[in-house]
């Protein structure tokens, strides 16, 4: 998403970095994008990172739920897949390292945002807090352009576009994780 005025200010700009306070580790971000405004302030905060129910409910979203298409359930996604890791017998340590992976800034910021994008009721059930949060951050940027929808054609279309979009790809520094998944389309 970078910076969610859709104005492009931040391209460019060097990374900040904080304390990730939740993985122990140093993420990085950039100015005016959601994750500065709105994730890095919960989980750069010692009290925030452990108490907040925005936190929770991340990782309430990430552990336990799975979306799907209504006219489909049957072909339903675990948000992330941590259930299918411990079905699979992967270690404490194997999951605990996944987890920091998917709790550091960029991916702890997605996770909410695609969910509400694809399904915005399931995501006001699930994780009201963050879906506030997520409407007050896109409001105050003021960009017109941003829309939420609950069609899986129209975030179909959307992410092509964004992809279509993306010219000037940069290049990321690799976060690594029990998989060393690479950064998707959807990093923030």
């Amino acid at each position: 998403l970078g910076n969610v005025t859709g104005e492009g200010k931040n391209v460019g700009q060097p990374f900040k970095h904080a304390k990730n306070h939740v993985t122990g580790q140093q993420n990085r971000y950039r100015s005016g994008s959601f994750v500065e405004s709105a994730i890095m302030p919960l989980l750069s905060d010692v009290k925030l990172s452990k108490d907040s129910p925005i936190v929770k409910e991340i990782n309430n979203l990430q552990w336990n739920i799975k979306v799907y298409d209504k006219k489909n359930p049957s072909e339903s996604r675990d948000v992330r897949d941590f259930a299918s890791m411990v079905k699979e017998g992967y270690t404490e340590k194997s999951i605990k390292k996944h987890q920091k992976y998917t709790m550091n800034f960029s991916e702890a910021a997605v996770d909410p945002v695609w969910v509400y994008m694809y399904d915005p009721k399931l995501a006001k059930e699930v994780m009201p807090e963050t879906a506030r949060l997520i409407r007050k951050e896109f409001r105050k940027a003021g960009n017109e352009q941003i829309r939420f929808y609950s069609n899986p054609f129209a975030m179909v279309f959307a992410t092509v576009l964004a992809m279509a979009g993306m010219s000037a790809g940069e290049d990321e520094e690799q976060t690594e994780g029990i998989l060393s998944p690479e950064d998707g389309i959807l990093t923030i």
